[in-house]
């Protein structure tokens, strides 16, 4: 019994520090994304991997909706 038990600490901790990270990337993402400058936007239009700067704000715009989708559901999974 006791071994479960220090699973489940070490799985809430895992999950915990899960958290932290991926609330300090939405925050990076969201902070660099200004209405009137773009940091993101910028840096992967030069990356070139994007043929128009209309395709690279497409892929943005899909991350940030991706990543807050996972934010809200990791968070809602481990309130449970």
């Amino acid at each position: 019994m006791r071994t479960l038990s220090v699973i489940v600490v070490c799985f809430i901790f895992r999950m915990y520090k899960f958290r932290i990270i991926l609330a300090c990337y939405m925050m990076l993402l969201l902070i660099m994304q200004t209405p009137k400058l773009n940091l993101l936007l910028r840096a992967f239009h030069l990356t070139e991997l994007f043929a128009t700067y209309r395709e690279a704000d497409h892929f943005l715009k899909w991350l940030t909706a991706g990543s807050m989708f996972v934010f809200l559901g990791v968070n809602y999974f481990a309130a449970r």
